[in-house]
């Protein structure tokens, strides 16, 4: 699948973007990588598992200009072992030599015993989805509120407001109990007590108005709308465009025969490949100018429940006042 598109940066220069895409198939046996007969099409804006801002993504918008590192996703689930089930599972994903490990527990909560706060014992589970759903975040808990009266005090997770287990300093000791933990945490910060923030875990796609893409957005002020709309603000960072979890983000851009790994994210235990053994080279004319380059890997979207792989490789050719004199654009594989 191959699109292409006009893109203006921050000083209004434009640039041609050239998205290919493809979906592998891994076969479990060998763990090579064929092309899959049914081709996923380059997606067009976000897609959400449920309510778009009430539920995370599921598959995110292939249509960023520019990428300055290689997003690792993974949409799955952990599995528990031998298909049997478990109070907990860690679930790692190893990309070369960097693993980056999870530990997935079933459902949990707070419970108040002899004046202190304490862990249910964790129910034990099959599969759990590796959604931001199940990862730290949230809103903190609070009364109910009639839609006459609703609560707009409440604080929030900014990294992940879907999440669970999320509680301020101010939060009622009544309202923690019984409040719910998140089945996703990160080995290194696993939560100890109920006021505990820890950074939220997993390996799916980070919502544009969550941080920490948040952060690269710029600046939105009536300075802006006056003197620069329909530009970005001078302070916009093209690492906005990154949708993994920065621990799942690749600098610089993966390349060929790379070994990815994900253990305990599948029935097996083990699913792994290596990404293939070639580049995607684009050869432009435009205005009887040729212009030659190498697209960058920078998506990688891995899907074990349904054995696949899809890959995007991305391009930005600068083409200054010149897009609409593109004559044809020329995409070839080329063995590394």
């Amino acid at each position: 699948m191959v699109e292409l598109h006009p893109y203006t940066d921050i000083h209004g220069r434009e640039y041609a973007v050239i998205i290919t895409k493809a979906t592998y198939t891994v076969n479990p046996a060998t763990t090579s990588l064929s092309i899959s007969p049914n081709q996923v099409p380059i997606q067009k804006e976000d897609q959400y598992h449920a309510e778009p801002g009430q539920s995370s993504i599921s598959y995110p918008s292939d249509l960023s200009p520019i990428k300055k590192a290689t997003d690792v996703l993974v949409l799955g689930h952990a599995y528990a072992p031998d298909g049997y089930t478990s109070s907990s599972v860690d679930v790692s994903l190893c990309v070369g030599d960097r693993q980056e490990t999870v530990r997935v527990f079933g459902d949990r909560r707070w419970e108040k015993r002899s004046g202190s706060w304490h862990m249910s014992e964790a129910e034990h589970f099959e599969r759990k989805a590796l959604v931001f759903e199940n990862a730290y975040g949230g809103v903190e808990p609070s009364p109910e509120q009639s839609e006459e009266t609703p609560d707009m005090t409440r604080m929030f997770c900014e990294a992940n407001p879907i999440g669970k287990g999320f509680a301020s300093p101010k939060s009622a000791s009544g309202l923690i109990k019984n409040l719910p933990l998140p089945n996703i945490e990160n080995l290194s910060q696993l939560i100890q007590s109920p006021l505990d923030q820890p950074l939220p875990s997993g390996f799916a796609a980070v919502a544009q108005n969550w941080q920490p893409r948040l952060q690269y957005a710029g600046t939105y002020n009536d300075t802006w709308q006056t003197e620069r709309m329909p530009l970005l603000p001078l302070d916009f960072d093209s690492h906005f465009f990154n949708v993994a979890l920065p621990q799942c983000q690749f600098i610089p851009h993966l390349t060929d025969k790379t070994p990815i790994s994900l253990q305990n994210a599948s029935p097996s235990g083990l699913f792994s490949f290596a990404l293939p053994n070639e580049s995607i080279v684009i050869n432009a004319m435009i205005k009887g100018s040729k212009q030659r380059s190498r697209a960058m890997l920078d998506t990688i979207l891995i899907e074990p429940d349904a054995d696949s792989v899809m890959l995007t490789w991305r391009t930005t050719i600068p083409c200054f006042r010149k897009f609409l004199y593109i004559d044809s654009v020329d995409i070839h594989k080329e063995k590394l």
